[in-house]
């Protein structure tokens, strides 16, 4: 069809059948979410992979990889927009103004503890890199929610500091999750340190 635009690996719209582009589609979707997570952990124990390693860690050719994501940088840009979301999902509250308690507390901890050694994206992706400021943002406002939400409980939180040192003193241990000797009971015991007021 003359003028018909197309996504690479697609037909134009009316070529074929509905249900062999739905099954294109999730082909995919299915390839790009194993090269994903095959290349989150080549890159967790190898950030100078090749993309000849990554690609056979993914069980894919590395035409295959290129066609997804045709350079490094758009490969860790998707991994690290993997990580924050997954860590945006575990900080979500759909009620904000409701009152936190210390277990919920912890399992929005534990959960953004999870995300951050599943993914190791500081490990790949340089951590003073404009995208990362991008996705920090977020991850700072969904933190100030949590804060404001628990410091509403009373005795939960230190009340010696104000909040945006509380949040500083939360999120920062995220940061050591990437290490390769990391633990999680370790950086989850330093996130909630710094924040629980001590009885």
């Amino acid at each position: 069809m003359q003028g018909t635009r197309t996504i690479a690996g697609t037909e134009p719209a009316g070529s074929g059948d509905g249900d062999e582009l739905a099954g294109r589609r999730s082909d995919y979707r299915r390839i790009r979410r194993a090269i994903l997570n095959g290349a989150a952990a080549v890159l967790a124990e190898d950030p100078g992979a090749s993309s000849s390693t990554i690609a056979q860690a993914c069980g894919v050719h590395r035409a295959t990889l290129f066609r997804h994501f045709p350079s490094r940088e758009r490969l860790t840009n998707a991994l690290l927009l993997e990580y924050n979301t997954e860590l945006c999902a575990a900080m979500h509250r759909p009620e904000p103004d409701e009152l936190m308690d210390r277990d919920e507390l912890v399992r929005v901890t534990d959960a953004m503890v999870g995300a951050a050694m599943r993914w190791c994206v500081l490990r790949y992706v340089p951590l003073y890199a404009p995208q990362v400021d991008q996705e920090r943002a977020r991850v700072r406002h969904l933190g100030r929610g949590i804060i404001a939400a628990a410091r509403r409980t009373p005795g939960l939180l230190r009340d010696d500091v104000d909040d945006e040192v509380l949040l500083r003193a939360w999120l920062t241990p995220l940061v050591t999750a990437s290490a390769p000797e990391a633990d999680p009971l370790d950086v989850r015991r330093a996130m909630l340190v710094g924040i629980l007021r001590q009885s």
